[in-house]
């Protein structure tokens, strides 16, 4: 499985001050009159070096990894890994397509998913983010993610950071990042039974995802029969049965076979 590239794009970014994520606005307002001059005259001497680390700008939000994992097996087919910046309230949604910060944002159609998003330890004013997704594997290729001229998926991740605002919410910084999983829809593989034939070989090919882990081949006595491992006698014919372990994916056609010698 590969990877497309994946991009970043922020469209603002706000330095508040020391404090992470402002809690308010002051508790009253400044005074106009002037408080008076200083009590003392100021030290000439240095005071030694400051008593702890400055406290980083505390919008923030940066990206770690993508892990995809699209297995005949897997429950969360995509996760993404972020840092943001803690106690921040942070929104963020799922699109069909490439991100573009000039046009409104295209909502998935046609396929079923689930979100769940997890949050770990903080550490130096940032805190682990992990969204996770999973996917009914069996609707992607009919749905406005796919892209079927050329085998993949593609996706426009938003993650934002967002303070109350006068009329609600306002966004203070924005993660935009295209999503891109590439699928290969090669399958090779080899006949499970005892035929005692060297080089023995089948190799399918479809329009579905990774096929390694879905489709099986195995030595039978016809259509709709099981298993049979008895070697194969010489001059007798070879039944080949072709199976999907799961309903995601179904087979269409062989489109060649090759015997080793």
């Amino acid at each position: 499985m590969c990877l497309g590239t994946i991009t970043t794009e922020v469209k603002i970014d706000l330095d508040v001050g020391d404090d992470a994520c402002p809690t308010g606005a002051p508790t009253s307002s400044p005074t106009t009159l002037a408080t008076g001059a200083p009590t003392s005259s100021p030290t000439p001497l240095a005071t030694g070096a400051p008593t702890s680390s400055p406290t980083p700008n505390p919008w923030q939000i940066s990206f770690i990894e993508m892990r995809p994992n699209f297995g005949a097996n897997s429950v969360e087919e995509l996760e993404l890994d972020y840092q943001v910046a803690r106690g921040c309230a942070v929104v963020h949604a799922l699109y069909a397509g490439n991100c573009n910060p000039n046009t409104n944002p295209v909502a998935i159609n046609g396929l079923q998913y689930n979100v769940t998003n997890t949050t770990g330890t903080p550490s130096n004013g940032m805190e682990p983010l992990t969204l996770s997704y999973s996917f009914d594997k069996s609707s992607i290729t009919g749905s406005n993610i796919w892209n079927n001229n050329e085998t993949k998926i593609e996706l426009c991740q938003v993650v934002q950071l967002t303070a109350a605002g006068p009329n609600g919410p306002m966004v203070i910084i924005e993660d935009l990042r295209n999503i891109t999983v590439d699928f290969d829809m090669g399958v090779d593989f080899s006949i499970d039974g005892n035929v005692n034939l060297t080089g023995a070989d089948i190799n399918n090919e479809q329009q579905n995802t990774s096929l390694s882990e879905y489709v099986t081949a195995f030595k039978c006595n016809g259509l709709g029969t099981p298993k049979n491992t008895d070697p194969l006698a010489p001059n007798t014919e070879l039944n080949v049965c072709i199976e999907s372990a799961s309903s995601s994916v179904q087979i269409d056609k062989i489109v060649n076979m090759v015997s080793g010698a």
